[in-house]
């Protein structure tokens, strides 16, 4: 299976560029840690959870009410992109696309829910945040 990687998205109003380096990810605990710290990080503007190919960005400003999980984050998320298609001009071409947005989610999803709940050498890693240029 490939490995479920998260980083960061950082702020683009900020002056100097920055970055959060992308992690690998072997807990839905150190997920959601990643998740938590990031939400409340005023360098942030949004998380990126990647799976081989497949890749999806999750605004901070788009986040669900209250404590937000990565899950619910997701899913309040794919359904806001499929209503913006569903708006639009029915197609075959849309529909398509449609589907592979569910499908891009879905692969996300599904390899989060394998992920075990902890992992002892992983929980609370810091995540930093650093210059593009060094």
């Amino acid at each position: 299976m490939e490995q479920l990687t998260y980083e960061g998205q950082a702020n683009s109003n900020l002056a100097c560029e920055l970055g959060f380096q992308k992690r690998n990810v072997k807990s839905k605990a150190q997920l959601q840690n990643f998740y938590d710290q990031i939400s409340r990080s005023n360098s942030a503007a949004g998380h990126i959870l990647g799976l081989g190919t497949d890749q999806v960005m999750l605004m901070i400003e788009d986040a669900p009410e209250g404590e937000a999980t990565v899950r619910q984050h997701l899913l309040e998320d794919l359904q806001r992109e499929l209503q913006k298609q569903v708006d639009r001009e029915p197609t075959v071409s849309g529909v398509k696309r449609q589907q592979r947005l569910i499908n891009r989610y879905a692969n996300i999803l599904e390899a989060i829910e394998a992920l075990p709940e902890t992992s002892e050498d992983a929980e609370f890693e810091e995540l930093t945040v650093s210059s593009v240029h060094d």
